[in-house]
């Protein structure tokens, strides 16, 4: 899969100021990276990528486990 990332060196990030927005956004690469959650976490348990549910589990959303899932809590 290829990802085309334009960069507008001419718009300044709506956030932070910085120049150089990302396609349409109004945001930088900063700005956007500090949205994207670095752990990975169960919008329901708070299982996470390092930490699974007891006897394990799986994503079924970006932020729903399998487990979660099955017992109708999503």
């Amino acid at each position: 899969m290829n990802l085309t990332i334009n960069v507008d060196l001419e718009k300044r990030c709506t956030k932070c100021r910085k120049p150089g927005v990302v396609n349409d956004t109004g945001l930088c690469m900063g700005c956007i990276a500090k949205k994207i959650p670095r752990i990975r976490r169960c919008r329901v348990c708070g299982c996470s990528q390092r930490r699974a549910c007891p006897g394990g589990c799986y994503w079924v959303e970006a932020d729903l486990c399998s487990r979660c899932a099955d017992k109708g809590n999503g």
